[in-house]
């Protein structure tokens, strides 16, 4: 009886995992060499992996699994896409591949302070040491959760980057007020976050203001060209060569 329900539950994970292969995902969690540990990058050396793993995290509806399809190259209606939802959409974690470094994942991480995925629980639910780079997507108010996450990826003593998503909204918005500036609108939020961040001891953060619908617009160019030098960065300090 025993046997028969675990392999009922092989088969039944199998056939998930499938369905979810076809929409350009899969669920699971990194796969670390037993000897890797944390700390700098130089602690980090010859840590025996063979990819990398960039997380997106954040608050649930801030835009992550759009920023993981613009950072793809795709939009959110692409067969291939991180699905996209007006309620929480992303429920575990979900790795799609870099459209041009192929030793590279982009997981898409389910959003901190719901019901399914509370504060206290979130870091290791999720495995979040497990990860080489974060980038932390927040659309509207700095919260205790972009804190919490910031400093946990500090203690790790790993790197991350700061994005303020939906910016198009945003502009959209301030264009009804009278003397609308956006060059001083986007000054006044990148401030806001920068503010934000030093407040809660983040030295140096980087922040990048961005539309995931407009990948040319605001930071968006400047954040891949960011996230392609801390990949380097990342494949020269981690990464050991495949087995051939």
């Amino acid at each position: 009886m025993i046997f028969a329900t675990i392999m009922a539950e092989r088969l039944r994970l199998r056939s998930t995992d499938s369905s979810r292969r076809a929409m350009g995902g899969k669920s699971s969690v990194p796969v670390v060499s037993s000897e890797s540990g944390e700390g700098n990058l130089s602690d980090q050396t010859a840590s025996g992996k063979t990819t990398l793993d960039i997380a997106i995290t954040g608050l649930t509806g801030a835009g992550k699994s759009s920023l993981v399809n613009a950072l793809r190259g795709l939009s959110d209606f692409d067969e291939e896409a991180a699905k996209t939802d007006v309620i929480e959409g992303t429920t575990e974690p979900m790795n799609y591949p870099h459209p041009t470094i192929p030793d590279v994942t982009i997981w898409d991480l389910p959003g901190i302070g719901t019901p399914n995925f509370k504060a206290e629980e979130y870091l290791e639910r999720i495995n979040y040491s497990q990860y080489d780079f974060f980038i932390i997507v927040a659309s509207n108010r700095f919260t205790d959760y972009d804190i919490q996450l910031s400093h946990a990826i500090q203690k790790m003593k790993k790197r991350f980057c700061y994005v303020q998503s939906k910016m198009d909204v945003s502009i959209k918005n301030e264009k009804l007020k009278p003397y609308f500036s956006e060059k001083a609108t986007l000054q006044k939020v990148k401030k806001y976050c920068l503010d934000n961040l030093v407040e809660a001891g983040i030295s140096s953060p980087q922040i990048f203001l961005v539309s995931s619908w407009f990948r040319n617009k605001y930071d968006f160019p400047v954040l891949q060209r960011t996230l392609e030098n801390e990949i380097k960065a990342l494949r020269r300090h981690l990464l050991r060569p495949a087995d051939t």
